[in-house]
C-alpha cells in the first residue's frame, strides 16, 4: 500500500496553530542585567535594526556561586545550566550564537543578503566570538594584569585581530559587522586606545556608534564584564 509524504489537513492546521505561536510569541531573552558580555553582540544587532525593544530581557538572575543560583528556581538557564537562554512561544534554547541566529531568522535581519556578504558576516560573527574567548582567557589568568597587557601588547592578540578583517567593513552593515563593532566596544571599554592605530576600524566603529540602537544597547550594558586589572 502505498502512502503519501504530504501532511494531512489535521497535520497542515496544527503545524500552522505552533508556527503562529512561536511567529507571534515576544522573545524572552534570560541574561543578568547591565553586564557587557557576548550578550552586546545580540543587542547591537537587534539595536541597530530597530528591533532591540521586540524582546522581553530579563536579567533578573542570581549569580553563579550563590545558593540561589543552585537552587535553580525562580529562572530559566539553558540545557547545559548556563546563560544566556531563549524563551520563544515553545522553542527554549541556549547557546549565544544559537540564540543570535535564531532571533536574526525570527526578525528577518539578513535574509536578503547575497552569498558573499553573508559568508563575511558569518566570519566576522566566528572572529567576533573568537574576540570574547582571548579576553575570557586573560581575564581568568592566573595574573590579570599581566595577562590582559600582553593580549593588548606588541604582537599581542589585540593588534592580530585588529588588523586582520579591516578589508570586510565596507559595504552592506551585516549582523557579523554589528557583531564584530560589539567586540571592538569590548577592547575599548578595557583600552580607550586600543583602536588608534587602526584608522579605517575605528572610522567604521565610531560610525556604528552613532546609531541610535547601538547607543540604547550600550546603555543597557553599563557594566564590562571583562577587567583589565587584577583585583
Amino acid at each position: 500500500m502505498l502512502t503519501s509524504n504530504h501532511p494531512s489537513d489535521s497535520e497542515s492546521a496544527l503545524y500552522s496553530k505552533n508556527m503562529s505561536a512561536i511567529t507571534d510569541a515576544k522573545p524572552v531573552y534570560h541574561y543578568w542585567a547591565g553586564v557587557a558580555s557576548r550578550n552586546v553582540y545580540l543587542f547591537y544587532t537587534l539595536g541597530y535594526n530597530g528591533k532591540l525593544d521586540s524582546i522581553t530581557h530579563k536579567g533578573d538572575q542570581p549569580y553563579p556561586g550563590t545558593p540561589e543560583w543552585s537552587a535553580g528556581s525562580g529562572f530559566t538557564k539553558s540545557k547545559m545550566g548556563q546563560l544566556p537562554a531563549l524563551s520563544m512561544g515553545g522553542v527554549e534554547i541556549g547557546q549565544s550564537r544559537a540564540i543570535l541566529a535564531t532571533l536574526c531568522k525570527h526578525f528577518g535581519i539578513g535574509s536578503d543578503l547575497s552569498v558573499p556578504d553573508y559568508a563575511k558576516s558569518e566570519e566576522l560573527v566566528d572572529h567576533a566570538s573568537d574576540i570574547h574567548n582571548m579576553l575570557g582567557k586573560a581575564h581568568y589568568g592566573s595574573d590579570r594584569t599581566v595577562a590582559m597587557d600582553a593580549v593588548f601588547g606588541e604582537g599581542g592578540g589585540v593588534k592580530k585581530a585588529l588588523g586582520a578583517f579591516e578589508d570586510h567593513l565596507d559595504g552592506t552593515v551585516t549582523t557579523g559587522h554589528l557583531c564584530y563593532a560589539a567586540a571592538l566596544n569590548l577592547f575599548v571599554r578595557l583600552q580607550p586606545d586600543a583602536l588608534d592605530n587602526f584608522v579605517k576600524t575605528k572610522a567604521f566603529y565610531d560610525k556604528i556608534q552613532e546609531n541610535e540602537g547601538v547607543k540604547a544597547a550600550n546603555e543597557r550594558s553599563p557594566y564590562p564584564y571583562f577587567k583589565r586589572n587584577s583585583d
